[in-house]
Parts: structure tokens; C-alpha cells; sequence
């Protein structure tokens, strides 16, 4: 047997495929010395130009690792009194069993085929890439095992050493191109998987060739050329922990029915990423390229039909500061989506002479002169029936002589013929006179729970603001039909749900009452709810609000943590600290901040904290951010708000003023929310309701009290509400608050 000694065996490095260079065959060693040139290889050890990591389009090759001279040993790691020439066999490590296992050496203390990072960790000396991972290669003389060459290295001295080096260096490393894929043994290439990426091939004769699970195959690379490489069967190729630690990539790809979009699939701790490329979708006029064909706002689709990339018949894709958007046509009117003609001859807008008849035509009009008039329609001789009382307009039409006959012409605020006007109600064009529509919905949480839910319109043109009502612990949806009517009235859609375990949604599987704490139950299930809120057209997501009690309100916190979710304004009515902070995973609330919260409690409450709770937490919630601590109070939750008049016309002005105060209501008159809308001919008036005070375009609520208009007891509390005021006697007195009564308590034993 030889004597053994280190060797350190530097080797150039191979480029890493369309990356970097800066992946070592073999360990360099540790050499202070500057390392020499890697695309000049001084010795047959050397196995490939490292590529070019300049090239364009190329990824940082990030940190190069230390290397003394290509192909000479390392002077620090070898004995110099040691005379190499004596080597005259090779030391027990190298012996191999018929597999390629080492024979004699204890796994892990740099046998053949150990991970290693450096020479010094392997017993042969030499540390070299195989399948993309630093192993402990073997010396040898002539043979090695099977997927190996026995390769002459210089150690400087002017006597070669044999050392076993890898054909499969850079099998499975992702790649660009071919570049850095091929040894001066092997020619092999980028092998192209198709849209999961591509990674080093390994050239092949046969199966033989190839490791396990892989096989010879006739392989395509990235630029197309063809060869038999080693490829991966069944599963993709993962990140070795050479890949992980250079951050190698492939390009990659998403396909589907609209096109293809690439990307990049890049190594890190977490292994090989998905494709980062875009899903393609349908290209429609937003200035984008959605279906990632080079081309944006596309007119004809996929399958060849001309789509006017999502625009009206009557509308045009124009580009604009936020990307692009249709815009109807000329002569048309609406959002470019939808676009209707406009009616020159209606609005006014054409120049017909006034003894002529207009006809309106899509996206123009017509002017043609009255029968018994001569003229281009724009200029018409004149006989006046209209004087003579011989026409029949309607009486809110407007009579104007032609040449022979007259037209009539309906007044502003009608519609008809001239001959038949009729009033046009601008009332019935807004959600005030509107009836509520109402939709079961069936709500999948992101862990699979159903949950039922219940989402209703205030009716009229949309898009609507809506607010999330969550039910307090125990109760279900219906804990809020007594409010829905007033919320409808502010011109709200209302989303209610029965969080799981409750109503009609699907069981919570655990304990009970651990819902109450579990940052995987019903916060998963107020997600769901405010997403669909986010993702539903008919709601106008900038202006959505979240009202909850009892573990509603603790979820009113959950949802606006960080101000991260679409919801503007929230309302808490008795919310407790513990909680929200295990639904939050947190143990204090330091560094927590919230969206702003109403945050309302009883001072008595018996389950306790909840008052503690809004105090504690209104530093940490962005105003506005109010609090109500309700007095000599026991009642907490939806209780709250039926034993206390106050509280609810509280929470409606909270969300009319925080949450509706820029919301401009898309309906045909401008009344005030409060106001009625009352139609007249041609026009239509606006009045306050009772209980508020203003010309009906702006309403502000009369506080009673205040003004001293209300009649309540002399013995009684007033409390302003909104529209109206409420009454209690009182304490000592008994009675409605209108009429109260001394209560005798020594009679009564109190």
C-alpha cells in the first residue's frame, strides 16, 4: 500500500449553467495565494472553461470560494519532506465493494463518496463535485467505479497523481444554457424539461450510464441541440446544497389555455421555487400584457374572435397614466365597457333648424325638415300650426312650428314623443325607494370549512359600501335582522355569517370553547367573509366596515391587525384582550397597531376585561379610534345594544361619518341619506326626515335633548339617537322615562 498523505487536488472551476463560474469541481484547497486564471487550465485535471459570468441576462455568481493554482497541490496541506515519488500504492480507503461503497472506512470520516466542503475533510485529500455536491473523491491508478475517469493531476513536482473524478459533476444543476455543463470528459447539456425548467444532463451510451432514477435518453437542450444524456424519470430534479448555496436558476414557464408567461426557479433553503412566472389570462385593455405575448390590449382572443380586448362594440382601448382603458366612441356614453348612444336630438346637442326633425343614429344624429317645408334640415321654411291651435303636443311639451306642421318636443324632467310626455321619476333612480334583495351564500374557509352566510343589497345601481356583521359566542346570523333595515337605509350592503360550529356552517371539530382562542377556527372564517366582500363586483371594496360582539368583536381586532386587510372602519362591542392577542399567536400586544376601531363595553360586564380591553387597546388603533364605556352596566355583547338605546344609533353614526363620509352614492338624485325623495313633475324635491334638521341635501340629526324639545320625565335621562331621542328614569324613579314614579324603597325593602 502507498503511504497516505493529503493531496490537494484544484481543478478549474466549471461555470455553472448560464449563472456563474464560481462552482469548484474540485476543492481549491486553501491557498492565501491569488487563484489562477480559471479559463486557462494548466494541467489534464482541469475539466472545462468556467462559461461567462458577464455575459448579458446572467444572475450575480455571488461569493467566489478560495483557490490556489489550477491542477498543483496545495503546499500547506502536503508534507514537503514527504517524497511523493515513493507512492506506490494506494492506502486502504480507496478499496471499493462491488457497488462503489468504501471498504474499511467508517461513513462520515471522509470516505469516498462523504459530503465534504474541503480537502482537508477527506481521507483520499480530494474533495470534488459529483451529482452538484462537494464528496470525498479516492485515488486511484487506472480504474475507478462505474460514472467515474481516473484523471492525472499535477501536484507540482513533476509527478502525476490519479485521483477518481466525477462524470456526473453537474447532473441535476439548474441551468441557462449548456455553457457550464460540460468537462473536458464529458460534452453534456442544458437538458430541457419543459416548463418546470432546465438542469445538466450527463452524456450516455446507455442506462448503465446513468444513476439511479434516471435513464439514457435522447435529450433536447435549451438552444435545441439534441444528444443522449442521463435525464431524471418520474420526479424533477432538487436543489443540491451546491445549487442552494450559489442560488442557481432555470428558466421556467407557465402555460395554459391563454398562453405562456416565463419566469425563474431559483435554489434556496427552502429548495427548488416554484415558477415565478405570471398566470396568463385573457388579454383585455389595462395597458398590461395578461397573456404574455409580447403584445398588450389585444383585440382579437385566443381562439381568433375579435374581442375589442374586452371593450364595447361602440368603444376604443386608449392608454392612459395607470396602464390603459376603454372609452366609448363618440356619440356614445358609458364606461367603455358598457356604452350606450347618446341621444343628440333628446339632449340638445344637435343643430337641427327648429322646423325640422331629428333623428338620432348611432353615435350621430339626422336633421331633416318637417313635410310642407323645404331645406337641408338645418335651415327649414316656416308655417306656424302652433299659432293657429291646431296641434296636438302634450301639455308638457313644447309646440314648435314647421313649415306645413310643428313638432313637439317634451320639457326637462319629461320623456315621450312630444305628443305623449311622461314624468321621469328621478326618486325611483337611487336605493332610497328600493326594496333589499337577499342571497344565501356557502363560504370555504382557506382549512376547507363551509361557512353559511348571508349577503344582502340595499337595492338601486351599484357598486354598493357593505359592512361584515359578525354574531357574538353561541348565537347565530340572526342576531343582527333587527338592525339590517337601518343599515340598508344608509345605503349598505350587510354581509352576515354563522362562524363554524354555530348555525348553519359547518361544526367546529375540538372543543367548544377553544373557538374562542384557536387562530385557525374563526378568523379563518371572517377571512373567507372579507375576501368574498373584496372579490364580489357589486360591492365597492374601498368602503367596507366590520361590526362584531363578543368573539365578533375580538374578530374586528384579528382582521384590521397590521391595517392589512380591505376592511376601513371597524366597530368592537365588548371585545376581551386575551383572546385576540392567542387568535393574533402573540403573547403581548407590543408592537401590534390596528385599523380604526369603535370600541364599545359595559363597565360591569360579568365575564370582566372588556372595558379594560378598549382602554388598553385605543393607543394601538388608528383614528379615529373611540371608545364607549357604558356606565353601571352588567351586559355585554349583542345585549349592549338592546338594553341600550344609544349604543346602535352610536355604531350607525360611527360608520356614517368614518365610513360613508367620501362614499358618493351612484343613484339619480342627490338627497341625503336621512332625507326623503319626493317626485314632482319634471323634477323631484328633497326633506329631511323627522328628527333631522336641513334643506334635504345635507341633514344633520337634532339632538332633543339639547334643544329641550323632547318629553321626557323631569325625573328621567335623555339620550339623543340618531333621528330621534330615548328616555330613562331616573334611579329611585320607575316608569317608560315619559312618566316615572318615585319608588318607595322602604317599601319595596331596597
Amino acid at each position: 500500500m502507498r503511504s497516505r498523505f493529503w493531496l490537494l487536488l484544484c481543478l478549474l472551476l466549471i461555470g455553472c449553467p448560464g449563472e456563474t463560474s464560481d462552482i469548484p469541481l474540485v476543492d481549491a484547497g486553501t491557498d492565501p495565494g491569488a487563484p489562477s486564471d480559471p479559463g486557462t487550465p494548466n494541467d489534464s485535471g482541469a475539466l472545462t472553461d468556467p462559461g461567462k459570468p458577464n455575459d448579458p441576462g446572467q444572475l450575480d455568481p455571488g461569493p467566489e470560494l478560495p483557490l490556489t493554482d489550477t491542477g498543483t497541490l496545495d503546499t500547506e496541506s502536503v508534507d514537503s519532506t514527504e517524497d511523493v515519488s515513493e507512492v506506490t500504492e494506494l492506502d486502504a480507503i480507496n478499496e471499493v465493494t462491488d457497488d462503489g461503497g468504501p471498504i474499511g472506512c467508517i461513513p462520515g470520516t471522509g470516505c469516498f463518496l462523504d459530503l465534504c466542503e474541503n480537502n482537508a475533510q477527506c481521507q483520499s485529500g480530494v474533495c470534488l463535485t459529483h451529482m452538484g455536491d462537494r464528496v470525498c473523491s479516492k485515488l486511484c491508478i487506472d480504474e475507478c467505479p462505474t460514472g467515474w475517469n481516473c484523471v492525472e493531476i499535477d501536484t507540482g513536482s513533476g509527478d502525476g497523481l490519479f485521483a477518481c473524478v466525477s462524470d456526473l459533476s453537474h447532473l441535476c444543476l439548474p441551468c441557462h444554457d449548456s455553457s457550464g455543463c460540460s468537462t473536458t470528459v464529458n460534452i453534456n447539456i442544458c437538458v430541457d424539461y419543459g416548463n418546470i425548467g432546465s438542469f445538466c444532463g450527463a452524456s450516455c451510451e446507455d442506462d448503465s450510464d446513468c444513476p439511479e432514477g434516471f435513464l439514457c435518453d435522447e435529450a433536447t437542450s435549451a438552444q435545441g441541440d439534441t444528444s443522449q444524456q442521463c435525464v431524471r424519470v418520474d420526479e424533477e430534479c432538487v436543489c443540491s446544497s451546491t445549487a442552494t448555496n450559489f442560488g442557481l436558476s432555470t428558466p421556467c414557464a407557465v402555460e395554459n389555455f391563454y398562453g405562456r408567461c416565463d419566469g425563474q426557479r431559483t435554489c434556496a433553503s427552502n429548495g427548488l421555487s416554484d415558477c415565478d412566472a405570471s398566470v396568463p389570462e385573457e388579454d383585455v385593455c389595462n395597458g398590461l400584457d395578461d397573456d404574455c405575448d409580447g403584445t398588450t390590449d389585444e383585440t382579437i382572443d385566443v381562439v381568433g374572435n375579435d374581442n375589442n380586448a374586452g371593450c364595447h362594440a361602440d368603444a376604443s382601448c386608449f392608454a392612459n397614466a395607470d396602464g390603459a382603458n376603454c372609452v366609448c366612441h363618440s356619440g356614445f356614453a358609458g364606461d367603455g365597457l358598457d356604452c350606450l348612444d347618446v341621444d343628440e336630438c333628446i339632449e340638445g346637442l344637435a343643430d337641427c333648424d327648429e322646423n325640422a326633425t331629428c333623428t338620432n343614429t348611432p353615435g350621430s344624429f339626422e336633421c331633416a325638415c318637417n313635410q310642407g317645408y323645404s331645406g337641408d334640415g338645418q335651415t327649414c321654411t316656416d308655417i306656424n300650426e302652433c299659432l293657429e291651435g291646431t296641434d296636438t303636443c302634450s301639455e308638457h311639451a313644447l309646440c314648435t312650428n314647421t313649415a306645413g306642421s310643428y313638432d313637439c318636443t317634451c320639457n326637462s324632467g319629461y320623456s315621450g314623443d312630444g305628443e305623449s310626455c311622461g314624468d321621469e321619476n328621478e326618486c325611483s333612480n337611487g336605493h332610497m325607494n328600493a326594496s333589499p334583495s337577499t342571497e344565501a351564500l356557502t363560504l370555504t374557509t382557506a382549512d376547507g370549512v363551509s361557512i353559511h352566510a348571508e349577503l344582502r343589497f340595499p337595492g338601486g345601481p351599484g357598486p354598493h359600501p357593505a359592512v361584515l356583521l359578525v354574531h357574538q359566542f353561541t348565537q347565530s346570523l340572526g342576531q343582527w335582522d333587527p338592525y339590517l333595515e337601518s343599515l340598508h337605509a344608509l345605503g349598505l350592503a350587510t354581509l352576515t355569517i354563522d362562524l363554524r360550529g354555530h348555525g348553519n356552517s359547518d361544526p367546529y371539530i375540538g372543543n367548544f370553547f377553544d373557538m374562542l382562542t384557536d387562530p385557525n377556527a374563526a378568523p379563518l372564517d371572517a377571512q373567507a367573509a372579507i375576501e368574498h366582500l373584496q372579490n364580489d363586483a357589486r360591492i365597492d371594496n374601498a368602503f367596507v366596515g366590520m361590526v362584531g360582539t363578543s368573539i365578533g368583536a375580538n374578530l374586528c381586532y384579528v382582521a384590521m391587525e397590521g391595517a392589512g386587510s380591505i376592511v376601513r372602519v371597524g366597530v368592537a362591542l365588548s371585545p376581551r384582550d386575551v383572546p385576540i392577542l392567542s387568535m393574533l399567536d402573540v403573547p403581548e400586544p407590543d408592537g401590534l397597531s390596528f385599523g380604526s376601531i369603535y370600541c364599545i363595553a359595559g363597565e360591569n360586564d360579568s365575564l370582566g376585561l372588556q372595558a379594560a380591553t378598549c382602554v388598553d387597546f385605543q393607543p394601538l388603533c388608528a383614528a379615529p379610534n373611540p371608545i364607549t364605556i357604558i356606565p353601571e352596566t352588567g351586559d355585554h355583547g349583542s345585549a349592549l345594544i338592546t338594553n341600550h338605546p344609544s349604543v346602535w344609533p352610536d355604531v350607525l353614526n360611527h360608520l356614517e361619518n368614518h365610513l360613508l363620509d367620501s362614499w358618493i352614492p351612484n343613484v339619480g338624485h342627490d338627497c341625503h341619506h336621512y332625507a326623503t325623495c319626493t317626485n314632482t313633475p319634471g323634477s323631484f324635491s328633497c326633506a329631511c326626515d323627522p328628527g333631522y334638521d336641513g334643506d334635504g341635501v345635507s341633514c344633520d340629526d337634532i339632538d332633543e335633548c339639547d334643544l329641550n324639545t323632547d318629553n321626557c320625565s323631569d325625573n328621567a335621562s335623555c339620550t339623543n339617537t340618531m333621528g330621534s331621542f330615548s328616555c330613562a328614569c331616573d334611579p329611585g324613579y320607575d316608569g317608560d322615562g315619559v312618566s316615572c314614579d318615585d319608588l318607595d324603597e322602604c317599601d319595596l325593602d331596597t
